[in-house]
């Protein structure tokens, strides 16, 4: 996971919501 990038790790929590 990426701390540094905000934006991905809201990217990744919509995945893995899916």
């Amino acid at each position: 996971m990426d701390a540094s990038h905000p934006l991905r790790k809201s990217i990744a929590s919509s995945t893995n919501k899916e």
